[in-house]
């Protein structure tokens, strides 16, 4: 299967509208035209008209890790990986799955830049050094786990934006997840979603430099790009203007 021939549904999470998020929901149509773009967020927020509710009894809970965690914490802002889970379950019959953040700025289309066929999923890291991660000890300290992953079954996924999922593995993820949900409570959402893949799946680096591109912090990246995805950006660049 040619990339360009196969059915993509490209995820936009997002937990509010305003012309930034509205312009990037309209530019994933304008770059990827073939492809189905899908907006999903938390019930109880703002969101672009049209777009999907997660179903939060469905899924894993982070209710005791906010309470556990300083009163700054918003359980929610740790509930990234379910926009991906609820739109394969909304929309189970795409060839694969991308998920884009509000938060992500670009300026191509995301075949062009990511070759996503060539791996079952992709991703902004790998699984190195995870019991140093903060997430992973924050779990690891939490008493109340009484089902708790080891730490050899735990995994990172790395920022979640810019991930992407054939619909073999995710379909297993998503399964997974409805079918033993309590397992995978107060779970940060990039601890729970690496534990999943790495449960069926290899996470590969979607490009060797994806570093240069994708971050946790926007002065670790490499602004002098062509054409880019870049995250975390909250404004339009003026290279997003050129159209």
């Amino acid at each position: 299967m040619l990339a360009h021939d196969l059915k993509l549904c490209v995820i936009l999470s997002h937990h509010y509208v305003d012309n930034v998020v509205t312009s990037r929901y309209n530019r994933l149509k304008y770059y990827n035209p073939k492809a189905t773009i899908y907006p999903v967020g938390l019930p109880g927020y703002e969101l672009l008209d049209g777009s999907a509710f997660i179903d939060r009894d469905l899924w894993p809970n982070n209710d005791k890790m906010h309470l556990n965690m300083e009163q700054h914490f918003c359980a929610d802002w740790s509930l990234g990986d379910l926009h991906i889970y609820q739109a394969y379950l909304d929309n189970p019959d795409y060839d694969y799955y991308f998920l884009v953040e509000y938060d992500t700025a670009f300026n191509t289309p995301i075949l062009d830049f990511f070759d996503i066929t060539s791996k079952q999923c992709g991703g902004n890291s790998v699984d190195a050094n995870i019991t140093s991660w903060i997430w992973h000890q924050v779990y690891k300290s939490q008493t109340f786990n009484v089902k708790e992953l080891t730490s050899k079954e735990l995994g990172n996924s790395g920022v979640t934006t810019c991930l992407w999922f054939s619909n073999s593995i995710l379909s297993l993820i998503v399964k997974e997840c409805l079918d033993n949900k309590d397992r995978y409570n107060n779970m940060f959402s990039e601890l729970r979603l690496g534990s999943l893949i790495k449960k069926y799946a290899t996470l590969n680096l979607s490009k060797q430099n994806i570093s240069e591109f994708i971050s946790y912090s926007n002065d670790k990246l490499n602004w002098s790009h062509e054409k880019f995805f870049y995250h975390p950006c909250k404004q339009l660049l003026d290279a997003e203007l050129e159209l």
